[in-house]
């Protein structure tokens, strides 16, 4: 897991100086907190399940008072709405939050292609 959710993945395919993206495969069940990537691009294909994945907006019910992440459970105020299932591609622009939002006991498995902007 990752601070504290179900999360599992393998990298497939690595970055490396003459690629600037990674290939991973993705299992998420329950819930996922809300992320933003600063130089990072991300585009899900969903492979099994469905759900929904949140885009936009803002991380709300995050108190900043030194506790670990995985004890906060933010969410996403004012994003888009994006119902997911097997086939669908979402993708994700770097310095926008995005969440996946899965329904109580279920789970979904992707293939999340990492892009990732240069450095300046």
């Amino acid at each position: 897991g990752i601070w504290g959710t179900g999360f599992a993945f393998d990298r497939v395919l690595d970055d490396a100086d003459y690629r600037p993206h990674s290939v991973s495969v993705v299992l998420r069940e329950g819930y996922t907190q809300p992320e933003i990537h600063q130089l990072k691009w991300d585009l899900y294909v969903i492979l099994e399940g469905s759900g929904t994945i949140l885009v936009g907006g803002e991380r709300a019910n995050w108190i900043n008072d030194g506790r670990p992440p995985d004890q906060q459970h933010p969410v996403l105020r004012g994003a888009q709405e994006f119902h997911v299932t097997k086939g669908d591609i979402m993708h994700v622009p770097a310095r926008v939050w995005h969440q996946v939002v899965l329904p109580e006991g279920q789970s979904m498995l992707y293939a999340l292609i990492n892009v990732n902007e240069p450095e300046n």
